[in-house]
């Protein structure tokens, strides 16, 4: 009732007291099949209003789906091992794991601070507990990852979903600073797989640490298999090494697989980010190498910025705004056709 809102706010703003307004909203109002579904329906690309049933298209296997289901395999094997989210069951892949395990999850509300620091409680007492946050969320509770978790050395396990640009999910949600964040604090590992293969063994190794662990992994589809070892205790060299060696993170390794076939660099598939591989760092600028990163983060205080790139591709240090991952990747030329023109350049 739009006119009932004015109303009200127009009593707040001219009242000399607090005024509280409570605003029910309603996810979908005034589109049926949205309002019927709105978890399917809470952020969509273009759609037909007039021929749109209850369920848009199926999207293809995602990071947050691939993540849910590492974790109910993990708890089947491990009791102690529990989930924790802040209002956020369905779009972090928890909702499997809250229905097999209802005992063992917890949904705090929107209070990522109090989630972060109930998970080092749960730490503390025995529990192997798994947080699962959007990485723009993961902001409001830097705090407690510092003083409630790290400090103490809890292995606590952060699955930091929607890590890289999210598109549709606009300015607000871009998760591109949670690496710069997090890598200045101490006993924090930092990992970032690069398929759904890679991100089930990190979690599994994860969950056998003594100390607190970071995977982040981003928004949309996720590769099956890559075909890599899965050994997530290093960096891999995945292509022949060459005068320019890229050391690509996670999710846009495919990318450097593409732009290294048009230019004969060689790839690095730097699946812990935090410590990195100093050693084969080393030996590469010793050989003479042209070191090349490519991160879905930011470029201040990322990765490329900690093992001193030649040359960083990842996101610059503004505001991403709203629009497609693909359009966006070509307005800050970080698309294949850019980084290759940059490379041969």
């Amino acid at each position: 009732d739009l006119a009932a809102l004015r109303s009200a706010l127009t009593v707040a703003r001219d009242d000399k007291r607090s005024v509280l307004v409570h605003v029910v909203t309603k996810k979908g109002y005034g589109f049926a099949p949205a309002e019927r579904n709105p978890t399917v329906w809470h952020g969509v690309g273009p759609f037909d209003r007039a021929s749109s049933s209850d369920m848009p298209k199926p999207p293809p296997r995602d990071w947050s789906a691939a993540f849910g289901d590492a974790l109910v395999e993990a708890a089947r094997g491990d009791p102690r091992v529990v989930a924790l989210t802040a209002g956020m069951k369905d779009g972090t892949g928890l909702s499997a794991f809250a229905s097999e395990f209802p005992s063992r999850f917890f949904d705090v509300g929107i209070a990522e601070g109090h989630m972060v620091a109930f998970a080092g409680g749960l730490a503390a007492g025995g529990m192997k507990p798994v947080v699962a946050v959007y990485s723009t969320f993961l902001q409001r509770a830097f705090d407690q990852v510092m003083h409630d978790v790290a400090i103490a050395d809890l292995p606590v396990v952060f699955a930091v979903d929607r890590a890289g640009v999210v598109g549709a999910d606009g300015v607000t949600h871009q998760g591109v600073y949670d690496f710069a964040m997090l890598k200045a604090v101490p006993n924090l590992e930092i990992f970032q797989p690069c398929d759904e293969m890679e991100l089930k063994a990190m979690l599994a190794a994860a969950l056998k640490r003594n100390g607190p662990t970071v995977i982040r992994y981003p928004r949309g589809a996720v590769a099956p298999s890559f075909g890599i070892g899965g050994d997530s205790s290093a960096v891999e060299v995945v292509r022949p090494e060459a005068a320019v060696q890229i050391w690509a993170c996670g999710d846009w390794l495919g990318k450097a697989l593409a732009v290294a076939e048009r230019t004969g660099a060689g790839v690095v598939y730097a699946r812990r980010l935090k410590p990195f591989d100093a050693g084969l760092l080393a030996a590469q600028r010793r050989a003479g190498k042209r070191i090349v990163s490519l991160e879905n983060s930011a470029l201040a205080g990322g990765f490329g910025e900690a093992i001193g790139a030649d040359v960083k591709f990842g996101w610059p240090d503004e505001f991403i705004p709203h629009g497609p991952v693909g359009e966006l990747e070509k307005r800050y030329r970080l698309d294949v056709e850019s980084i290759v023109e940059v490379l041969n350049g």
